[in-house]
């Protein structure tokens, strides 16, 4: 599934309303030659992203020797927000739960519980780094991104994702006014088991189910190869 989407004010698309004085078409047209050229730098700054992560797609994986990584993408949402406020903002802790909602609402396996939590644990941990961004009113940009591994529908899958954020000054009847934009990209891959050390499986498994048995990495990989029966 893949969800790539632009979101702007409807401010943002009208700046010629915003004025009425002399001379405020030309500020009208500055303003929103402005904010062309911001969310033009968050188009290239969405498809940098997407590059970045198809590089750890695939048996030719970019960092495999460091990371768990390779597989294909079976889930992507990325959105670029665009809002004349900064702070903050519902709709960007919306599209986190939405992409972590999609995710958990596909298990149906045994030990659904655990799964579910573990889905949970991570749309936290993305919604604390986010959010830590989101409160920061000063101009400039800030960005995140982190990846985590999970055990779920007898898969291991890797959920990735990269934040991004930039406060601007755009000029508003004559005054300045502290707009954001944001950038948002999440995808999930599934991982082939074949090329996972297991140690790995053997971490994962534990984490998932809580089992002593998969202390053992040749038990554990055992467990999976009746998990996937």
């Amino acid at each position: 599934t893949t969800t790539t989407t632009t979101t702007t004010t409807a401010a943002a698309a009208n700046m010629g309303n915003w004025f009425s004085t002399d001379g405020a078409t030309e500020k009208a047209e500055e303003a929103q030659k402005t904010i062309d050229a911001v969310m033009k730098s968050f188009e290239d700054k969405r498809n940098l992203y997407l590059d970045d992560l198809s590089k750890s797609r695939g048996p030719n994986a970019s960092n495999k020797t460091i990371e768990v990584s390779g597989g294909r993408t079976v889930m992507q949402y990325s959105n670029i927000f665009y809002t004349e406020k900064i702070g903050a903002n519902s709709a960007i802790t919306e599209a986190v739960t939405d992409f972590f909602g999609a995710a958990d609402s596909s298990i149906d396996s045994d030990n659904t519980t655990a799964q579910h939590s573990a889905i949970s644990g991570v749309k936290n941990l993305v919604n604390a780094a986010i959010q830590g961004i989101l409160g920061d009113i000063s101009i400039g940009a800030r960005e995140t991104e982190s990846f985590n591994v999970l055990f779920m529908n007898n898969s291991f899958v890797r959920i990735d994702y990269r934040f991004f954020q930039q406060n601007i000054d755009v000029v508003k009847y004559l005054s300045e006014v502290r707009s954001t934009a944001r950038l948002i990209v999440c995808e999930l891959a599934v991982l082939p088991i074949e090329e996972m050390q297991p140690s790995e499986i053997t971490y994962m498994l534990s984490q998932t189910f809580d089992m002593q048995k998969f202390s053992d990495p040749s038990e554990g990989l055992a467990m999976v190869g009746k998990l996937q029966c």
